[in-house]
């Protein structure tokens, strides 16, 4: 029925156009997303740049001590970070037919399918300098082999992308190179048509006899000849709408099929991105905890070299409650140099007077009500409350210096890199942890 297919035709158009602004604003996406994919490298390699800037700077501090000075000596000196690649600093991105041509451009994980994609491009141009049948079966031959093989290549990529983490880079030449192939493929096909026809089909010499023969037929049959010529305007036409959808919905094949591929890709950044934000995360938690040892460390130093006391200023007086069993810090009645977690809060042997050093807005240390003493770190690594007066090994270091709920940090352990203080659940016997983030994490919360 040819009646509806002028409504047909705008249907299509309009359709196309849909399709159309779909894939460009799917382009637009998957480009927005890889250059996050690039300047998440880039946070990346700032971050090994300052990890190793503050790894240095704690060496150098600790050699600065004798004890340390032999430490760095029996040890490996810090190793500087990798150069940033000349791909993350300068591109973000290009063409793909210059990425696929200028062999500069392509990363080495994805170099085997992109020379075996130029190759079968290559072999599918001279598909049309073919004079023979015989060599146009072989060189067909080779095209769909190089096809199969780049297919392959890919797909062996993908896999073990998994294992071997992807460049945003990677990721976008990677779905470039699908689309290289679809249209490669696409041209292959054409040529095929248009090449296998003409071997296919020679032209053939007709006879005079063969002539006559037509004439004498036409002239015997009784068919009207003002029906032929209407059917067969009627089969032109026919051809022609059905050429024309062929051609609709070749175009949607192709915008549904990039549709789908955009959204692969996009999928697979956003979740390379996700894992690479979880890392930068981590690894700025850890940067933090040794940028502060690192300023603890040349604190302590700059303290030895003043020969006088160091002052202190009472700040208030508070409770330490242990959050996870609602349990009070105090000293024991019996022996009041040990400490344990008391049910009900006294208003002595409970309460700590909170004094903060001059020159340090997190170094305070606490000083039991009852007992006059400070609580700090003795010299076999115990945590007591027996010190007459705040020194080194009393100093504690309060998290963002907020008191409302925090862990703590003394400052003086291990070897005055600081160790965050932990109360072990079964035995309440109180240990000190390291320094790094994830001893944060276990570290008893106050």
């Amino acid at each position: 029925n040819l009646s509806g297919c002028d409504e047909c035709l705008e249907d299509n158009t309009e359709a196309q156009r849909a399709a159309a602004e779909a894939v460009e604003l799917s382009r637009s996406t998957l480009e927005t997303t890889l250059c996050q994919g690039e300047q998440l490298d880039h946070c990346d390699d700032l971050r090994e740049r300052h990890k190793y800037i503050v790894d240095k700077s704690s060496r150098l501090v600790r050699g600065m001590t004798w004890s340390g000075w032999v430490a760095n000596a029996f040890s490996k000196d810090v190793a500087p970070p990798p150069a940033e690649t000349s791909v993350k600093e300068t591109l973000c991105l290009r063409n793909v037919s210059q990425a696929l041509d200028n062999e500069e451009f392509v990363p080495e994980e994805i170099e085997e399918p992109a020379t075996i994609t130029k190759n079968y491009e290559c072999n599918v141009l001279l598909l049309e300098q073919c004079q023979s049948k015989e060599e146009f079966d072989a060189l067909l031959s080779i095209c769909t082999q190089l096809n199969k093989s780049a297919r392959k290549s890919l797909e062996k990529i993908r896999q073990g992308h998994n294992k071997n983490r992807l460049s945003g880079r990677s990721i976008q030449i990677l779905r470039k190179l699908d689309f290289k192939l679809e249209e490669i493929e696409s041209e292959q096909k054409k040529t095929v048509g248009r090449m296998g026809d003409s071997f296919q089909f020679q032209p053939m010499k007709v006879s005079q006899n063969d002539h006559s023969k037509e004439r004498k037929l036409e002239t015997s049959t009784g068919t009207n000849t003002a029906d032929r010529i209407w059917s067969k305007a009627t089969d032109t036409k026919l051809q022609a709408r059905i050429e024309e959808q062929d051609k609709h919905l070749d175009v949607m094949a192709s915008s549904i099929q990039e549709l789908l591929h955009n959204g692969a890709s996009v999928g697979a950044a956003l979740e390379q991105q996700n894992k690479m934000l979880e890392s930068l995360n981590d690894g700025a938690d850890e940067l933090l905890e040794k940028s502060k040892m690192v300023t603890r460390r040349a604190d302590r130093l700059s303290q030895r070299s003043v020969w006088r006391s160091l002052k202190s200023d009472f700040k208030c007086c508070v409770g330490i409650e242990h959050v996870q069993t609602k349990r009070f810090l105090a000293v024991e009645p019996q022996n009041k140099r040990r400490l344990i977690l008391q049910d009900e809060f006294h208003p002595e042997t409970c309460a700590f007077e909170v004094h903060e050093r001059r020159g340090s807005c997190k170094l305070v240390g606490f000083q039991n009500k009852c007992t006059r003493t400070w609580l700090g770190q003795s010299a076999l690594g115990y945590i007591v409350c027996k010190a007459g007066k705040f020194g080194r090994n009393e100093e504690w270091e309060i998290d963002e210096g907020n008191m409302s709920r925090t862990q703590l940090l003394c400052a003086c352990s291990n070897y005055g890199n600081g160790g965050w203080l932990l109360v072990r659940d079964d035995t309440e016997n109180f240990s000190v942890l390291g320094y790094d983030s994830k001893a944060k994490e276990r570290a008893t919360l106050w």
